[in-house]
């Protein structure tokens, strides 16, 4: 079913049902509060004293 997805000139009937369920499973995850909290490590408001930077060196001056 999800052969379009990678390959643009196969076709599939459940195609279109397939993006739209990975579309919605997608963002249940994403805006779940575990997620928030354990993925994408959301702190909640808090703020930050100092902002160290980024640490990747192809970021680094």
């Amino acid at each position: 079913m999800s052969v379009p997805w990678h390959d643009p000139k196969a076709k599939h009937p459940g195609f279109p049902f397939y993006r739209l369920l990975k579309s919605m499973t997608d963002d249940a995850f994403f805006t779940s509060k575990a997620e928030l909290r354990g993925f994408l490590e959301y702190k909640g408001f808090t703020f930050l004293t100092s902002f160290p930077g980024c640490f990747h060196p192809e970021h680094q001056m």
